[in-house]
């Protein structure tokens, strides 16, 4: 029908004649199969039949059939599914490739349309866009790997939901996985969080403390800094002159100056003073210390 249609303009455009009234008048005599039948398309998810129906009608007739709300819920649905395809780990997947992350980038542009177009016209298209990300995507992309999960954030900043929102989904889904992943996320989620600039959620704080049994007084902040490098380590020299003081006074009191050993040549000195002291927080040889002493926890 709609290559006929199309033929008509042609041949009145060849004759110098305006068809447009004719052939809207044509269009609106089918308004009422044409729109059960896209419905029954859209209803049924036949998505790619409905695009191309909707193509061939074209902008004008798809108002003029007032189609809109159809054109509109495909768009929805098509960029939902775009956005799956490109997340969702697939099958023998290894890390997350180059022409995926191509998908995700052309699904995101896709999607931020669809909802800019949403916000204008009063449709709702974000609450279907969260259900897919937090209850279909989250969990296998974090399951699968760290460029899997780096995909899933990009992905859900650049879409401009809410930061607050994710962190506390994810830390839902993270209860989850098994110990061994989680061990891993708490190295790959700073670490991108670092490359990214953005802030470590704070319950993943909390967790990193609570998993080493760090001390207290630890700034877990400042370790995890290193993740990227799979280290949970900080240094900072001790500025405090009563902690330099006392370890002055230990270093003096177990020295032994006059004690040789083969390796030593040429005068030994007769004692000793503190300059300057580190502290290092390691989380891993703490775990080891406290793993060695047989005890709970730190006192």
């Amino acid at each position: 029908f709609m290559d006929e249609l199309d033929m008509l303009h042609f041949h009145a455009a060849q004759a110098g004649l305006d068809a447009s009234q004719h052939s809207d008048t044509l269009v609106l005599s089918l308004k009422q199969p044409l729109s059960q039948w896209m419905r029954a398309l859209l209803s049924d998810g036949r998505l790619s039949e409905l695009e191309d129906a909707l193509q061939s009608l074209g902008p004008s007739r798809v108002q003029l059939l007032g189609l809109e709300d159809v054109e509109q819920t495909a768009g929805r649905l098509k960029a939902l599914s775009m956005i799956k395809s490109a997340l969702l780990p697939a099958p023998g997947q290894v890390g997350f490739p180059e022409l995926k992350e191509r998908l995700r980038r052309m699904a995101v542009m896709n999607m931020r349309a669809v909802l800019a177009e949403a916000e204008h016209t009063g449709r709702a298209a974000l609450e279907p866009l969260q259900r897919l990300l937090y209850e279909e995507l989250l969990q296998p992309c974090m399951e699968h790997s760290a460029e899997s999960l780096a995909a899933f954030w990009d992905s859900h900043a650049e879409l401009h939901l809410s930061e607050a929102e994710f962190s506390q989904h994810l830390e839902q889904k993270m209860e989850r996985l098994p110990n061994d992943r989680q061990l891993e996320l708490f190295a790959e989620v700073p670490a991108y969080c670092k490359k990214r600039c953005r802030i470590i959620p704070t319950w993943m704080l909390d967790k990193l403390r609570e998993t080493y049994r760090l001390p207290a007084n630890w700034d877990v902040a400042s370790m995890v800094q290193d993740a990227e490098n799979n280290k949970l380590l900080a240094k900072t020299s001790v500025m405090d002159p009563k902690l330099l003081a006392l370890f002055d006074t230990l270093l003096k009191g177990t020295a032994q100056p006059t004690v040789r050993t083969r390796d030593r040549h040429g005068a030994a000195p007769s004692s000793y003073s503190v300059v300057k002291a580190v502290e290092v927080m390691n989380a891993r040889n703490w775990q080891g210390y406290l793993e060695r002493r047989g005890h709970g926890g730190p006192e």
